[in-house]
């Protein structure tokens, strides 16, 4: 076998000193790293026979074969030249992004900073998010809302149901009164009474019953910006009568309570039927108050889970009495009727009940006397009951007045002069100052509705009586440090029901009885800020 010889590979004759290796070896990296360029282009190889793994690629030795491009070799080759981006990284032969330059304001919440590129360096500013040139009320500015240019300290007051000049009040000075014109959504019936009305993400919904009375209640939908309404089509179907409707919107559904007769003396039940968010039929009417030969004029509250109902009995003898149970969401009774006040003598004032964050709160007219009274968290006992002076049988009607479970109470009243009064209880019974009159119109009033917008407490009311006669509307923050002037809703009123409203969020829906040149009917008609 001849062994291999390094003559193969070397040739004696052609002998290299060490400096002309070395030199040779100089110049062909300096050319290697020339060609590449920096961040892209590089490559790292090993002669043969190194001994290390000199470009660390694998650990292999003696790699030179394997070589590889690479982003750079220092951290120089990285540089972007961007400031604020931060500072790039060569990290074994790869350049990896810095972090951006973050600019921290001062701890106190005033001022904003951003990376300027021109000047390489952070810049501080005071605080003014939405651009208005006011400065927050947190850091001792004026703008008491900072996400809208129209809200500051001065700013003149809009008609958008926000408190634009940030003294506490919304929309003072600005009167809500009927916007286009009423719409007669009763038209081509005898005569329509008791109206309601709610608003969910469909429009609003009124109901009311016909024929003054002697027939069914009826359903209108009409588009929120109130001017297209739908037929008004039946959606309680007894033999004789239905009436009296009471309409709640639950998130799901809207629940109606109302006044169900079983027999041509007019005697019935008060009853539950529920409509989907158009105002379909889609669960007929339940009897939830078989302890009376009649019972009437309900009205309901919806707590999430279960309902407190107030109503009028009709005793056989011919008394009436004031009664209120509690029943789940389909109608069926969990608290047996009790009984709240006994000889009421009219029995066309409807009671009232709300929902106070922990219990039902039901109020109602005794003689002169408007009275207040909470139940405890099972319904069935009172927690304090509360009297407010009035007018022998008044009208009355309860809302929440914020947040916080206190609850509004409104009612019509006699003092030096006819009116609506008010007062503000909290859950416990605790009165939140003292009872003001609202309407200083110098007319009776008769028939009243009030809401909770979530900003502000409305109430609808009809006056009847010369100089001022009409539908009006005023509206009030819960401590009465802001009191709207009346708005007319329309001049005509009706007899036998008073007027019905929902908030939408920028205007009111109003629903109101009202004598036509014709007929008795309902209409509907949007109050807004003029």
């Amino acid at each position: 076998m001849n062994r291999p010889t390094w003559s193969a590979f070397f040739v004696p004759e052609h002998r290299f000193s060490r400096l002309a290796w070395a030199v040779t070896a100089a110049v062909a990296l300096a050319a290697g790293l020339a060609a590449c360029g920096t961040k892209s282009g590089l490559s790292v190889g090993e002669a043969a026979d190194g001994g290390i793994d000199r470009d660390l690629d694998t650990g292999v030795v003696d790699s030179s074969v394997d070589t590889r491009p690479v982003d750079c070799l220092s951290d120089v080759d990285c540089d972007d030249g961007v400031f604020c981006n931060g500072t790039e990284h060569c990290v074994r032969n790869v350049c990896g992004p810095g972090l951006p330059v973050e600019c921290v304001p001062p701890p106190d919440g005033c001022s904003v900073g951003r990376c300027v590129e021109g000047l390489r360096s952070c810049e501080f500013r005071p605080v003014d998010a939405d651009e208005d040139g006011h400065l927050p009320d947190s850091c001792g500015g004026d703008d008491c809302n900072d996400t809208n240019p129209t809200i500051f300290g001065g700013a003149p007051e809009l008609c958008d149901y926000e408190d634009n000049n940030c003294d506490g009040d919304v929309d003072e000075g600005l009167a809500y009164v009927g916007l286009g014109e009423p719409l007669p959504i009763s038209t081509g019936f005898f005569g329509a009474v008791h109206p309601d009305v709610v608003f969910n993400d469909t429009g609003y919904h009124a109901v009311f019953d016909d024929d003054l009375g002697g027939g069914q209640v009826h359903h209108v939908s009409v588009s929120a910006d109130g001017r297209r309404p739908s037929p008004a089509t039946p959606v309680t179907f007894s033999s004789v009568l239905a009436s009296s409707p009471d309409l709640t919107w639950t998130g799901t559904e809207m629940a109606l309570w109302h006044h169900y007769h079983l027999d041509e003396a007019f005697q019935g039940t008060v009853s539950l039927s529920a409509l989907d968010a158009d105002g379909r039929v889609i669960r007929r009417s339940v009897a939830a108050t078989p302890d009376v030969p009649d019972a009437d004029m309900p009205a309901a509250a919806f707590n999430g889970t279960e309902w407190g109902v107030v109503y009028v009995a009709n005793l056989a003898s011919g008394l009436r009495e004031v009664r209120y149970l509690q029943a789940r969401q389909d109608g069926s009774v969990t608290v047996a009727p009790q009984v709240l006040a006994s000889s009421v003598a009219i029995p066309h004032v409807k009671p009232a009940v709300t929902w106070a964050g922990s219990r039902f709160i039901v109020a109602w007219g005794e003689g002169r006397t408007v009275m207040i009274q909470g139940r405890d968290r099972t319904g069935r006992g009172v927690r304090w009951t509360r009297r407010q002076p009035a007018v022998a049988d008044p009208q009355v009607t309860l809302a929440f007045a914020d947040t916080s479970g206190d609850v509004a109470v409104a009612w019509t009243s006699v003092t030096r002069l006819d009116g609506v009064h008010y007062a503000r209880y909290g859950e416990d019974g605790t009165a939140r100052g003292t009872a003001i009159q609202i309407t200083r119109d110098f007319a009776e009033h008769t028939g009243l509705s009030m809401s909770w917008s979530g900003r502000e407490l409305a109430v609808v009311y009809q006056a009847t009586r010369t100089p001022v006669v009409g539908t009006f509307l005023v509206r009030f923050v819960p401590d009465l440090r802001w009191l709207s002037p009346p708005g007319a809703v329309d001049s005509l009123v009706g007899p036998n029901s008073g007027p019905a409203i929902a908030p939408s969020g920028r205007e009111y829906g109003v629903a109101y009885p009202a004598d036509t040149p014709r007929t008795e009917a309902v209409r509907f008609r949007l109050a807004g800020c003029e």
